[in-house]
């Protein structure tokens, strides 16, 4: 079960390896009111889990250092780590995996991003 954000700026954490998608997503949810930290890597979405109050994570699935599915593991496996909806950001993922509340497609729609993320951190659709 997935807590429920609480915070009057919800927190999204975008984790991908591609910084220009990154920094578009990032751009996107700020706009939109979101509260937003990247990882550019596993390791560091990990990292942030610990440091930082999110409400939702988008993850990547395909990764160096450390993949996605490896953190998706690590986030339903690890009881110390916040339980928080995550949606998957993939090209080749045509299923939503277990675990997740959504796949956005690469290259992904605008509206569907949105959509997702209203939905799971907080703040309510337009």
């Amino acid at each position: 079960m997935h807590r429920r954000c609480d915070c009057k700026t919800p927190t999204v954490l975008i984790v991908d390896d591609d910084r220009h998608l990154r920094e578009t997503i990032a751009e996107l949810l700020s706009e939109d009111g979101y509260r937003v930290v990247t990882a550019e890597h596993g390791s560091r979405a990990l990292e942030r889990m610990q440091g930082e109050h999110v409400c939702m994570v988008l993850l990547d699935l395909m990764m160096p250092t450390k993949s996605g599915w490896q953190v998706l593991a690590e986030l339903l496996g690890d009881p110390a780590l916040p339980r928080v909806p995550v949606g998957v950001i993939s090209a080749l993922v045509t299923e939503t995996p277990l675990g997740t509340v959504g796949v956005l497609h690469k290259p992904f729609d605008l509206d569907r991003l949105l959509s997702l993320v209203h939905t799971h951190a907080g703040i309510p659709a337009h």
